[in-house]
């Protein structure tokens, strides 16, 4: 993730795989929220740099950045993801109960904060792609229809391929 403010300004700019995409910045917080939207509808809030939450096209969480760790979704479960010794492939521990609840308290929070951010007007200065594409109505509008609690995805993937609203 990114390692000081200026690598954020280059997520906004290079993270291309995110066709729509927004930065926002609010007047009581240092650090920008960043929010994106893939080809197919899927849907990424970086709280901070190391603190995101990942959606595919259903919703569901299905990775996520935590404790400057990465978390995948297998099978409606949260593992954490780390690289094996001199392999390519990334090894898998499941989340103990307590770290699961822990992890999906504060993800819950972080959606909250930023779904009462945008309800609420409070943004200070908003940077999207494409200009003038109201990038942030749509971050509130998916906000609002994922308000209930969190759904882990069954696998890491992206999912299936569904329009984006606004295009």
């Amino acid at each position: 993730m990114a390692k000081d403010s200026h690598d954020r300004e280059d997520l906004m700019r290079e993270a291309t795989g995110y066709v729509r995409r927004v930065e926002f910045t609010i007047a009581e917080r240092e650090e920008p929220v960043f929010c994106g939207f893939r080809e197919c509808g899927a849907f990424s809030l970086y709280w901070k740099q190391a603190d995101v939450l990942q959606f595919n096209v259903d919703g569901e969480l299905r990775r996520a950045f935590w404790k400057n760790q990465m978390l995948a979704c297998y099978k409606h479960k949260l593992h954490w993801l780390q690289k094996s010794e001199g392999r390519i492939r990334l090894g898998r521990t499941p989340l103990s109960d307590e770290e699961s609840q822990e992890f999906l308290s504060v993800a819950s929070s972080w959606m909250d904060e930023v779904r009462h951010i945008v309800k609420s007007q409070l943004i200070a200065d908003v940077n999207e792609f494409p200009v003038n594409a109201n990038v942030v109505v749509q971050v509130a509008e998916w906000l609002s229809e994922h308000d209930a609690k969190l759904n882990l995805a069954m696998h890491p993937g992206l999912g299936k391929k569904r329009p984006i609203q606004g295009n």
